[in-house]
């Protein structure tokens, strides 16, 4: 018998709601952590834009967001402030 089928239907559903809670919470702090990033690596926005990373690279190489990308290393990085407003901007045309 397993642990689960010894336990009573109360103290199912009691663990079951801890679970949950527990989950809510870790992706909380997850989304409240990638939301204090500053930076994105160039995978992240090819993923939010829906493209791929290539097509990023490439724009960025073209200027696009001039002044609002860093080199970390070989990794190219986008200022997420700078990305939000190009979307906004686009959303409102």
């Amino acid at each position: 018998m397993s642990l689960l089928a010894s336990l009573s239907p109360e103290a199912r559903a009691e663990l079951r709601a801890f679970v949950d809670e527990a989950v809510r919470d870790a992706l909380g702090a997850r989304e409240r952590s990638e939301a204090r990033r500053e930076w994105l690596m160039t995978t992240e926005v090819a993923d939010l834009l829906g493209t791929s990373e290539n097509a990023i690279r490439c724009r960025l190489r073209r200027g696009w967001l001039a002044g609002d990308v860093a080199r970390d290393g070989k990794r190219l990085l986008v200022r997420r402030a700078a990305l939000l407003e190009l979307l906004d901007r686009r959303a409102a045309l």
